[in-house]
């Protein structure tokens, strides 16, 4: 669960993902020194400010996903190929 504060307007109060060995509040004291850095660069232009912030916050503290129905299936083409080739191959 995020408990940070520095992405919560984006990542919100939601389970995230962190690797093993990583830390949230490392994490996060590491990406408040990323912003500062982007805040007081002129390397970023300002339409790109807007999202880089919320890209930072996504990769750096992806959400778990709790609706799985965004799993993608097998196309049609593939799945029907695959099938007669099971049939071909249980009629020989």
């Amino acid at each position: 669960m995020y408990h940070g504060a520095i992405c919560s307007q984006f990542v919100g109060n939601k389970s995230i993902y962190i690797k093993d060995g990583a830390n949230q509040k490392e994490l996060e004291a590491n990406l408040k020194v990323v912003f500062n850095m982007i805040a007081n660069s002129y390397q970023v232009s300002p339409q790109c400010h807007r999202y880089v912030i919320p890209f930072l916050c996504f990769s750096t503290f992806p959400r778990c996903e709790e609706n799985l129905s965004f799993v993608l299936s097998l196309p049609s083409s593939l799945s029907s190929s695959s099938s007669s080739s099971s049939s071909s191959s249980s009629s020989s």
